[in-house]
């Protein structure tokens, strides 16, 4: 069986990543948690009374939620207290989710320009994949996913939970590697960083290592793989566009150390900027070891 959390503020934004989850995801082996996180702040005491109305009007509206949805798939409703970020992972834990599905942003006008602080919290802590719906996201049913690596020893858990994702709904996954270094060290002039003969050597290394990639999974879900050069962000975003992709799936991190915090930013642009959901798996930390 397949558990999904999906958390909840009550706003339009998280109920449209719930009907995401249930329409797209939803089936007779899924079960969805809908959580609410009681946020009261303890800081600053609230009238009994006032605090008391507030419980029982989420009660009554995580209820109402799950009603709205009988029948299309198994609901179970949740609710725990503390800050947000911390109990929703504290949750997927205990239950043993498979997978977050949550709004980028929702209850202010600043979160429209910023990353929103729970959600980026939940997908640089999350131990399972979080997919991610921006409010204005393109959402239709899943057919072409694009997953995009960058050829870390990761790579192989990116692309394996595109292809468990695109095996569900029978959707086709195209696999894409963004060769940025090459395109970079074009930049540099007369400094002897990397010549022509090296670039070349990096090129035929990542076509042969992308090769070896989509060799290792099923090839009648990898429909193709392909490796452009350029800014990362840019070229996925790109490509998303280009492919009419329903779903992008990328990793949260690459090697290691610089590495690490070069793919990092551009996940985070990533789930920020693209025009479809997203959905960011964390390699394992083994992998990035490369143990």
């Amino acid at each position: 069986m397949m558990r999904i959390l999906c958390p909840t503020d009550f706003s339009p934004a998280s109920q449209r990543a719930l009907r995401y989850a249930i329409e797209q995801l939803g089936g007779g082996d899924v079960e969805v948690d809908v959580l609410h996180v009681d946020d009261v702040p303890r800081h600053r005491p609230f009238e009994p009374a006032l605090e008391s109305s507030l419980r029982v009007s989420w009660s009554e509206r995580l209820d109402a939620v799950v009603r709205a949805h009988e029948g299309a798939t198994r609901l179970t409703a949740a609710t725990r207290r503390g800050h947000a970020a911390p109990e929703i992972l504290a949750h997927a834990a205990e239950r043993n989710v498979s997978m977050i599905v949550m709004a980028t942003r929702s209850r202010s006008a600043l979160e429209r320009l910023f990353l929103g602080g729970v959600t980026r919290k939940v997908l640089r802590n999350a131990q399972v994949p979080v997919l991610t719906l921006d409010p204005d996201a393109r959402v239709a049913q899943l057919r072409r996913v694009l997953c995009a690596v960058d050829l870390s020893p990761g790579s192989d858990a990116v692309l394996q939970e595109a292809v468990r994702v695109a095996q569900r709904v029978g959707a086709r996954v195209h696999l894409l590697h963004v060769h940025w270094l090459a395109s970079e060290a074009q930049l540099v002039d007369g400094t002897g960083f990397l010549d022509t003969r090296a670039l070349e050597d990096l090129r035929g290394v990542a076509k042969r290592d992308l090769r070896a990639l989509r060799d290792r999974h099923p090839s009648a879900v990898v429909a193709d793989a392909r490796i452009v050069e350029g800014l990362a962000h840019a070229e996925i975003a790109r490509a998303v566009d280009a492919l009419e992709a329903d779903l992008l799936v990328i990793g949260s991190h690459g090697h290691g150390g610089v590495w690490r915090f070069m793919l990092g930013s551009v996940a985070d642009r990533l789930v920020r900027i693209s025009p479809v959901p997203v959905l960011t798996v964390r390699a394992a930390r083994e992998d990035l070891d490369g143990g």
